[in-house]
C-alpha cells in the first residue's frame, strides 16, 4: 500500500478498539515497507474525538461513507501483510497536514533567536 492510502488493516491481539479490523491511513514510506515489511499507519476512528488538530484530522466528506477522523496521535507500526482493501487515496496537500501535524506533536517548536529583531534586515 503507498503512503496515503485509506484501507483495512486485520489486528490481532489487540485491546479494546485495537482489535479486528478497522480503517487506517498509511503513512510510512512504500520503500521502506517492502525492505522491512513494516509501515507505519494511523487509525481512523467513526466517532469525533475530543481532540482537535494536530491530534486529529478530519476526513474530507465523501472519502468515506461515514464522518471519519485520522487519529494522529496514536501512529502504529503495521504488517504490510496485513493491510488489504484500499478504499481511499489522500492526496499530497493532505497528507502535508497530516504531517505537520506529527510534526507538531514530536518537535520542539523553534524558539526565535536572542538578538534578532524580526523584519530587521542588517
Amino acid at each position: 500500500m503507498d503512503r496515503g492510502t485509506i484501507c483495512y488493516m486485520t489486528v490481532v491481539g489487540g485491546l479494546g478498539h485495537d482489535q479486528g479490523t478497522r480503517t487506517v491511513l498509511v503513512v510510512g514510506r512504500t520503500q521502506l515497507g517492502v525492505r522491512t515489511g513494516e509501515t507505519i499507519v494511523l487509525p481512523i476512528s467513526h466517532t469525533e474525538p475530543a481532540w482537535p488538530y494536530p491530534l486529529s484530522w478530519p476526513v474530507p466528506t465523501g472519502l468515506l461513507p461515514q464522518p471519519s477522523w485520522v487519529l494522529v496521535s496514536r501512529p502504529r507500526t503495521a504488517l504490510v501483510s496485513r493491510l488489504r482493501d484500499a478504499v481511499a487515496t489522500l492526496d499530497g496537500e493532505q497528507m502535508d497536514e497530516i504531517t505537520t501535524a506529527l510534526r507538531q506533536l514530536i518537535e520542539e517548536p523553534v524558539a526565535p533567536r536572542r538578538g534578532i529583531v524580526a523584519g530587521d534586515d542588517c
